[in-house]
Formats: structure tokens, C-alpha cells, sequence
């Protein structure tokens, strides 16, 4: 009875057959993509390049504008998007991503790609010129600079401590230090065996 019932397990778990996994280009990258797909196209030259790279970005063919290939910044087809912060868009319209303003395979500006979701034109001050940076750099470092020597120097501090003890008690303004002889040594611990 017992070797009947273990048999009709043993027959159930051999249709469980375990699955054949190998090591293959078709199963390791079946849930990965390469990065080729996701790279913009070359510059169109012709009409009907550019109409199909405006509907590659799902953009109206008079709204598509590339990036001039002679600036060499390697974009291709990418279109060329103005940078619209969140404050400014309207708050009326259907958004995938209500928090940030944006819909999906919406075409990103390109110096948003350095920030990705993070950045926003309509109010932060982002210092574009090199003097401006600059000007941020020196204010910042300068500032504390500034602030740390006046109150290094100019504030009355009031620090309050103990006068400083030295053994035996010497008065190091007496002169310059020697090592004190004749001073009897409270000796309070020996190694020599107790009596």
C-alpha cells in the first residue's frame, strides 16, 4: 500500500521535469538590450529622413529640428528641444509623470540628460558663464574665509580653564626647564616582593 502511494508521488514529481537552463547568447541576453538601440540616429540629409527621425521622437515634422552636426557634439538625429522647467508648463494637461511634468519618450533637452529628472529652468539660478561660476566659487570660500578671521581676531573670546599643571609643580616662566633634582618622588606602587 505504502509502495503504491510512494510510487504515484515519484511519477508526479518526474513530470516536474527541471528546465534544461545553458549557458547561451539567446537565454543570458534575453532580458537585457543593447545600447545601440537606444542611440540616436545619423544627421538626416533628406526629407524623408527627417520626417521619419520626427516620427522616431514622436514629434510633428515642422516642430523637428536637429542639432548642427558642425557643432561635433556626436547627437545625430537627436531634435533639438528647448529646456521648459516644471513651473512653466502647464498644469491643465495629461502627464505620465505628473511630478515632473513629463510624458513618456518625451525627448529630453540635452543638458538635461547630465541632471536627468532633477533640474529645473523655471526658478533655480544656474550659473552658465565661467565668471559666473567662478564668481560663486571665490563668494563661498571667501565668505568663510573672511568670516573665520574676524572672528579669530577681532571677537573677545572667553575661554575660561584651569592654569596648567605640570609635575612637581614647576613654573615654566621661571626659565627654561630643567630636569628637577632633590624633589622627593611619592612612590606609589613598587615591583619588589611585599614584607
Amino acid at each position: 500500500m505504502a509502495a503504491a502511494a510512494l510510487g504515484r508521488v515519484f511519477r508526479r514529481i518526474q513530470t516536474f521535469t527541471p528546465i534544461n537552463r545553458h549557458i547561451s547568447t539567446t537565454q543570458s541576453l534575453g532580458g537585457t538590450y543593447f545600447e545601440k538601440d537606444f542611440l540616436p540616429g545619423p544627421y538626416p540629409k533628406t526629407e524623408e529622413e527627417r520626417r521619419a527621425a520626427a516620427k522616431k521622437y514622436g514629434m510633428q515634422p515642422e516642430d523637428y529640428e536637429p542639432y548642427d552636426p558642425e557643432l561635433g557634439l556626436g547627437t545625430g538625429d537627436y531634435p533639438k528641444v528647448e529646456p521648459i522647467g516644471m513651473d512653466l508648463r502647464s498644469e491643465w494637461e495629461i502627464y505620465d509623470s505628473y511630478r515632473l511634468k513629463k510624458n513618456f519618450n518625451e525627448p529630453l533637452p540635452l543638458v538635461e540628460f547630465d541632471f536627468v529628472d532633477r533640474v529645473d529652468y523655471g526658478r533655480s539660478f544656474h550659473p552658465h558663464t565661467e565668471k559666473g561660476i567662478w564668481a560663486a566659487f571665490i563668494g563661498m570660500f571667501g565668505g568663510v574665509f573672511v568670516l573665520e578671521y574676524i572672528f579669530n581676531n577681532f571677537l573677545i573670546r572667553h575661554d575660561e580653564v584651569v592654569p596648567k599643571q605640570f609635575p612637581y609643580s614647576y613654573d615654566y616662566s621661571a626659565g627654561a626647564y630643567q630636569a628637577p633634582t632633590g624633589v622627593k618622588r611619592n612612590i606609589h606602587y613598587t615591583f619588589e616582593p611585599a614584607e
